[in-house]
């Protein structure tokens, strides 16, 4: 084990909660928020991101670019389709309202360029990459 999981106290936490309930880390059900899961690569050419979002349309999703380029915000929304009319609820594993992540990228990254595709719960970002000079030296008066 290493210094940092000493140091972490909820990692125990987790650790005996998920042993319990093992629902895949995608939230706690009927309290967390929907965190979708991520891949992220990088070519010499491109950032790719895939993210795991399933079950929601693609209408309700929202890929977005943070002003400075820095940055992409993953954000949407996961309706209700029906309550329960009769009987007893048992189980409530799944997760519905908003939800939104934050994707740092990559230095030279164009956002503003990117393109996106949703195809059965996969979202795929692909980013490309411009000129690698996005800093430049500044002289000092």
């Amino acid at each position: 084990m290493s210094l940092f999981q000493y140091l972490d106290p909820i990692e125990p936490f987790e650790r005996n909660l998920t042993k319990y309930f093992p629902y895949g880390g995608h939230f706690i059900p009927g309290k967390g928020t929907l965190h979708p899961k991520i891949d992220v690569h990088e070519t010499d050419k491109e950032t790719i991101i895939h993210a795991e979002i399933p079950g929601i349309k693609k209408e309700d999703v929202k890929v977005t670019a943070v002003q400075d380029g820095s940055s992409l915000v993953l954000s949407g929304f996961s309706k209700r389709e029906e309550d329960v009319k009769e009987g007893s609820l048992l189980i409530h594993e799944r997760h519905f309202g908003s939800f939104d992540r934050t994707i740092k990228l990559p230095m030279g990254s164009e956002p503003d360029k990117t393109k996106a595709k949703f195809e059965n719960g996969l979202l795929t970002i692909n980013v490309p990459k411009g000129d690698k000079k996005s800093c430049s030296k500044i002289e000092i008066e």
